[in-house]
């Protein structure tokens, strides 16, 4: 359970040291994922927290969008509480005690309801996934 909560936490906060070379403070979903997987990590943890939010945002609301004929209605009603951590005030480091504790509650019911590999590409880790075209459903929030 540990090793999982530490994904999560990881796939919500990625930190560590950034590159020498001079990035931009703020990047857009698509070209992003231009980025292999290790380069999306290192970008991510060069952006800002709003930054960070709106991508991870973007993606997960991608992933639901693609699955969402698949998906229950208890999954739908998961995917609303994982969405919700995904907030630029979520980010701060040292990760509070509080939000530990919200992210190993909601990741035990996700391990419930989605596999190891539906969560990971519910992340940054994931695959790109393109904007479906306009008149499509809405987020899942």
């Amino acid at each position: 359970m540990r090793k999982i909560l530490a994904f999560v936490v990881f796939s919500l906060w990625v930190v560590g040291v950034g590159s020498a070379a001079q990035i931009p403070s703020t990047v857009d979903y698509d070209n992003f994922y231009k980025l292999n997987e290790q380069g999306r990590i290192s970008f991510f943890n060069q952006i800002t927290p709003e930054n960070r939010a709106a991508l991870v945002l973007e993606h997960f609301d991608r992933w639901v969008e693609a699955n969402r004929t698949r998906l229950t209605p208890q999954q739908l009603e998961q995917v609303k509480a994982y969405a919700a951590l995904m907030t630029a005030h979520k980010y701060p480091m040292p990760v509070r005690d509080q939000l530990l504790k919200e992210v190993e509650e909601i990741q035990a019911r996700n391990l419930v309801l989605f596999s190891r590999e539906e969560l990971r590409q519910m992340t940054i880790r994931g695959n790109y996934i393109p904007k479906k075209a306009a008149g499509s459903a809405g987020n899942p929030r």
